[in-house]
């Protein structure tokens, strides 16, 4: 089950502890990155300031998370026609135009 909310805990030593979660370019892996304080609303402050300046790279790197899905299906699409049976070319394709394709 998937955590949701701030993950933000305290740690034994006293310290407070936000982690945040950054996608690996080219990969699906995820990679924690952690921000510490000495108290909670100042460990949220810090977490909300790099969750904000990585989303900020992104962009200005031009690196946009979200893909285009269809474009990404019908290339693939594309690449499996002479790979696959032909039965199978078609079922997959109908399957991307009657249920993913947006009208």
């Amino acid at each position: 089950m998937p955590r949701r909310g701030e993950n933000i805990r305290k740690r034994k030593d006293g310290r407070w502890e936000g982690r945040y979660y950054v996608q690996e370019i080219g990969s699906d892996r995820k990679i924690s990155h952690s921000v510490y304080a000495k108290t909670y609303t100042d460990v949220k402050a810090k977490l909300a300031i790099a969750k904000l300046s990585m989303e900020a790279a992104k962009k200005e790197q031009g690196l946009d998370v979200e893909l285009d899905f269809c474009r990404t299906a019908e290339e693939w699409l594309g690449v499996i026609e002479h790979s696959q049976k032909h039965a199978t070319y078609i079922k997959y394709s109908s399957i991307y135009e009657n249920h993913i394709r947006k009208s």
